[in-house]
C-alpha cells in the first residue's frame, strides 16, 4: 500500500508543478504570483513526501521530511496572500505586514533543521517496523503544534477572505473562487 501513497503524492506534486507553469503566462493577474508560489510549495511538499516514502534508510527519510517542510510552512501564508491579492485587499497591507506573516514559518524551518538538538518539531522518530526502508512514525513536539495552529489560522483567514469576495463579486469571478476553494 506504500507504493500507492508514493504514486499519489508524486502525481499531486507533478499536477501542482504543472499548474504553476500554466499560471506563469497569466502572472500579471491579481493573485497569480501567489498562486504560482502556492503551487510550487504544494509541489515541493508532495514530491518530497513521495521521495521520503521510498525505501531509504532512516536518515535519508528524515532529510526528505525536513525538505518537505519548506513547502509545508509556506502553504498557509501563501494561501492567505493569494486570497488577499485576488480580492485586492493586499494593497492595503504594508510590506512589513507581509514580513510578519513569514516569521513563524521561518522559525519553524529553523526548528526543523535543528530538531536533533531540542525535539520541538519531532520528539521521537521511530520506524514502523524492523523492515529495511520502513515508514517512520513522527511524534510531534510543541513547535509542530504551534505551526499547525498558525497554518490552519492562515488557511481559515484566506478561506474567509475568498468566500466574502465570492459573495460580493460577479458570476465569472465567483466560479473562479469556488474552483480555488
Amino acid at each position: 500500500m506504500n507504493w500507492l501513497y508514493t504514486v499519489l503524492a508524486g502525481l499531486a506534486g507533478v499536477l501542482s508543478l504543472s499548474l504553476a507553469f500554466l499560471a506563469w503566462s497569466h502572472r500579471r493577474a491579481y493573485g497569480a504570483i501567489y498562486f504560482i508560489l502556492l503551487m510550487l510549495a504544494v509541489s515541493l511538499w508532495s514530491l518530497s513526501n513521495a521521495v521520503e516514502s521510498l525505501p531509504w534508510d532512516a536518515q535519508t527519510k528524515i532529510l526528505w521530511s525536513q525538505i518537505s517542510y519548506i513547502g509545508v510552512v509556506s502553504v498557509g501564508p501563501l494561501w492567505l496572500l493569494l486570497a488577499l491579492s485576488y480580492s485586492q485587499h493586499l494593497r492595503h497591507w504594508a510590506r512589513w505586514h507581509i514580513f510578519l506573516l513569514w516569521i513563524v514559518p521561518f522559525v519553524v524551518l529553523m526548528l526543523v533543521a535543528t530538531n536533533q538538538h531540542h525535539g520541538l518539531i519531532w520528539t521521537r522518530i521511530t520506524p514502523a517496523s524492523d523492515a529495511p526502508g520502513a515508514l517512520l512514525i513522527y511524534e510531534h513536539g510543541s513547535g509542530f503544534w504551534v505551526h499547525t495552529v498558525y497554518s490552519y489560522a492562515s488557511l481559515l483567514a484566506g478561506t474567509v477572505v475568498m468566500i466574502r469576495t465570492a459573495l460580493s463579486t460577479t458570476q465569472l469571478y465567483r466560479r473562479q473562487i469556488w474552483a480555488l476553494l
